[in-house]
């Protein structure tokens, strides 16, 4: 089996290796190659019909503009088009492949890894991640075409790593969110005029969440552009969903979002980290005597305290257990359902709720509804608009009390 518990990854080689070495790497030493990524561009190709366009993302990581090249030439080796979205979120990624009707969407990240690892999330057409099964299937495709004697014509190379199409997916995303917080302020209330630090972790969002927020009267600063290099001593993937520090210690901390925080009123949120790829978000509040990251669990329970009428909450099994034993004390009607760790599981529990739905896992993974670009509604994970969601709900005048 060569995926993990999201997708494939590892850390990037840049040896030049055959085949089946490829494969190798990857299963005894969890390295990432240009062969094996061309190796699973063949695969993908094998479970979509020929012809089938598939939309590959990425997000800044020095060796990914080699991996999508590779990428890009299995998938034209194995018949399909190819559309390259270019540097962007996941959550972009996402809306990208539902805009542009693609058989399949590839993410080329490490999510939180270091800078130094990649690899590829897949979704289906519908817009959700692969199952166990069809991971199965890739597997065995991609060992079985390492094993083949035959000869891949690469001869016009360049060309067929080249796409056939371009399409935007990060200007698309921000787009989307400009409608998902219109949806968050009808559910609850528009976001209070804050001020706000924020961490995109030197990911796509870096270059714009900070300007996108003050379009809402939140006053926000962006601090990972100082940092090194994408998920370098900053991002959610750098902190723990039970973090806190004293102020002192917030000030000789490495991270640069926890470096950058100053003295605020107890209780104010001052923060907000995503990770990576930007499918999810942890918070910071201020405390008596320094300040402390509010997880996925605490984001989840803000949303629903201001939450009225019939909602589904699914949650992964280490999620908090005060959270879905106390739902009783909340106004709205909660069902609840618990699912393996991962968010894939989230939305697999959800997907067929016709009611307001949530999923959590406690390392900041909200899963909620969105628009389709082609009607109705879909499930994704999404960094700002949880950000966007809790701030909106913490905006509310009439809320119960938090969970203990």
């Amino acid at each position: 089996m060569l995926f993990g518990t999201d997708g494939i990854r590892g850390e990037v080689s840049n040896s030049t290796v055959d085949d089946e070495d490829a494969v190798s790497q990857l299963i005894e030493q969890r390295y990432i190659s240009t062969r094996l990524m061309r190796l699973v561009g063949e695969a993908l190709s094998r479970i979509v019909e020929i012809g089938s366009n598939v939309i590959i993302g990425w997000d800044n990581r020095p060796d990914n503009p080699d991996l999508v090249s590779s990428l890009t030439t299995g998938l034209h080796l194995g018949g399909c088009t190819v559309t390259h979205g270019g540097v962007c979120a996941t959550p972009a990624l996402h809306n990208a492949l539902l805009e542009t009707k693609s058989a399949l969407g590839c993410m080329i990240t490490a999510s939180h890894n270091p800078v130094t690892d990649s690899g590829i999330k897949v979704f289906d057409s519908s817009g959700f991640k692969t199952s166990p099964e069809l991971e199965r299937e890739i597997s065995e495709l991609v060992i079985q075409l390492a094993a083949e004697e035959r000869e891949v014509d690469l001869i016009h190379q360049q060309e067929l790593s080249e796409p056939d199409s371009h399409f935007n997916a990060d200007l698309a995303h921000q787009e989307l969110l400009v409608v998902r917080i219109a949806e968050f302020s009808g559910l609850f209330s528009s976001p209070a005029h804050i001020e706000l630090v924020v961490d995109s972790s030197k990911g796509a969002a870096s270059n714009w969440l900070a300007s996108f927020l003050k379009q809402y009267g939140i006053t926000a600063t962006e601090v990972s552009v100082n940092a090194k290099a994408l998920n370098d001593n900053c991002g959610a993937g750098e902190l723990s969903p039970s973090d806190s520090w004293t102020w002192a210690e917030a000030a000789n901390s490495e991270h640069v979002l926890i470096n950058s925080l100053t003295q605020r009123p107890t209780g104010e949120i001052i923060a907000a980290a995503l990770d990576g790829d930007g499918d999810r978000c942890l918070l910071i509040q201020s405390t008596e005597t320094g300040c402390r990251v509010v997880d996925g669990d605490e984001m989840a329970d803000h949303i629903l305290r201001s939450a009225k009428g019939d909602w589904h909450l699914a949650a992964s099994i280490e999620s908090d257990l005060t959270l879905m034993s106390s739902l009783d004390r909340l106004r709205a009607k909660v069902d609840f359902s618990q699912t393996a760790v991962g968010d894939r599981w989230l939305s697999q529990a959800l997907r067929d709720s016709s009611c307001n739905v949530l999923g959590v896992e406690d390392s900041g993974h909200l899963v909620m509804s969105a628009p389709n670009p082609n009607g109705g509604r879909c499930l994704v994970g999404d960094g700002v608009a949880s950000m966007l969601i809790v701030l909106c709900a913490m905006s509310c005048k009439e809320r119960v009390e938090p969970f203990e």
